[in-house]
């Protein structure tokens, strides 16, 4: 009787513990699938950085081979100064452009 007691107790106490384990397998093949998805959600934005920055790039490359020239020397050297100003008022919209991208570059990048 004490030694059927015995097994019946280890029984149980294997049944349990084959519980956990499973409970155990369980909870780490979801813990991988929320790994994998967090890995491509890291990867697609790193992506998207990569290209931010290749634009931002891109950008400023443009402008240093344009050279600098301050704006008012621009204006009262134009032939054509509502051409001029038509050209000021792309520029400024191009600037908030890039503004708002750098913005989104720096998010990117913090997440």
């Amino acid at each position: 009787a004490g030694a059927k007691a015995e097994v019946d107790r280890l029984y149980g106490e294997a049944e349990a513990a084959t519980e956990r384990y499973n409970a155990a397998r369980e909870n780490t093949r979801r813990l991988r699938a929320e790994v994998d998805r967090a890995q491509d959600r890291a990867a697609r934005t790193q992506e998207g950085v990569n290209r931010m920055r290749d634009t931002l790039g891109a950008m400023a490359g443009a402008q240093y081979r344009s050279g600098a020239v301050d704006p008012s020397v621009q204006l009262l050297l134009s032939s054509d100064p509502d051409s001029y100003l038509e050209r000021a008022a792309f520029l400024d919209r191009e600037g908030e452009r890039r503004a708002a991208l750098l913005s989104r570059l720096r998010g990117a990048a913090r997440t």
